[in-house]
């Protein structure tokens, strides 16, 4: 684990889980670069994903056309 607590890589379900996208929606914002990409196939780095969810290098997530939105007090208690 890192210092923040989180273990360096996270899951694509994981990932999934903690903004409550659905997978297609994920991909489709790393492919608009609105979130960063996996550092390896189905691995994302926990740093990369904490940083964008806290409005960091690609910003915060927003409502996207399928109306998700994130639940950030549910990814605070689950970080």
């Amino acid at each position: 684990m890192g210092a923040s607590g989180l273990s360096p890589r996270l899951t694509t379900a994981e990932v999934c889980a903690l903004t409550r996208w659905a997978r297609v929606t994920l991909y489709r914002k790393v492919k608009a670069k609105r979130f960063p990409a996996p550092v390896e196939p189905g691995r994302w780095s926990a740093a990369d994903v904490d940083r964008a969810l806290q409005g960091g290098s690609h910003g915060p997530p927003e409502t996207d056309s399928e109306g998700w939105t994130v639940d950030r007090d549910a990814i605070r208690e689950a970080l």
